[in-house]
């Protein structure tokens, strides 16, 4: 053979290996300049490929357990009525995806999955509220916002007795209630759910006012409790 044509087979080997070595990170940095940093298909090449998500998770259990505070409720569980319309601080319900990631904080963690009535984002952030740190989740349905969490991790009982008089005192001016546990809602159809499980202090502002998002959760709801064995 050649000089010249084994230089060339030579290159041809070596370009193969550097293709094959560097496949999984070249398609991944495609699907993230094509279909977007924070894409389901771009998250699902990723953890092909390297076995995780290039980011952290926001929920590890399945999404189900996150909306059981709204819709099962027993009758032990104050359900109050307000006056004062339920909002997740300044960030509408119904906000696209991309704007509220663009103008809030730096995201530490993000869930992105196909559920059979809606696609699902999670996007969690590090705050502070009441002098405490906590982390905020924003839950996005088809990239629009319809939930948002104020998550507590281990709150002493002063804490949670502060947290509890303080949305009662927005929302329900001198009506009060014991319990640690409750739900307020608002004629606008959106519900706030305080929720305390041992470990965390969980406060969740659902918006229902979407007919369409409303089945699909009703649905979702529906679907994951009649696969639960009895």
């Amino acid at each position: 053979m050649s000089l010249p044509l084994l230089i060339a087979a030579i290159s041809t080997v070596v370009l193969m290996v550097v293709v094959i070595r560097t496949y999984p990170l070249l398609i991944t940095v495609l699907a993230k300049i094509i279909f977007g940093k924070f894409s389901l298909r771009y998250l699902r090449t990723h953890k092909k490929f390297f076995g995780t998500s290039p980011y952290g998770y926001c929920i590890k259990d399945d999404f189900i357990n996150h909306i059981a505070s709204f819709f099962m409720v027993s009758g032990n569980k104050p359900k109050l009525k307000t006056n004062l319309p339920v909002l997740f601080g300044d960030t509408r319900f119904g906000e696209k995806f991309g704007k509220i990631v663009k103008n809030t904080h730096k995201l530490v963690c993000l869930n992105a999955t196909n559920l059979p009535q809606f696609d699902l984002k999670i996007a969690g952030y590090r705050s502070e509220m009441f002098e405490n740190e906590m982390k905020t989740y924003y839950f996005f349905a088809n990239n629009r916002f319809f939930m948002g969490e104020y998550s507590f991790k281990l709150p002493d009982d002063d804490k949670i007795k502060e947290i509890s008089t303080i949305i009662q005192k927005k929302y329900l001016g001198e009506e009060k209630v014991a319990d640690v546990d409750f739900l307020i809602v608002h004629e606008n159809q959106a519900v706030l759910s305080v929720e305390h499980n041992g470990f965390h202090l969980s406060i969740k502002y659902l918006d229902l006012s979407n007919d369409v998002l409303s089945h699909s959760l009703n649905s979702f709801w529906e679907s994951k409790i009649r696969k639960k064995p009895a």
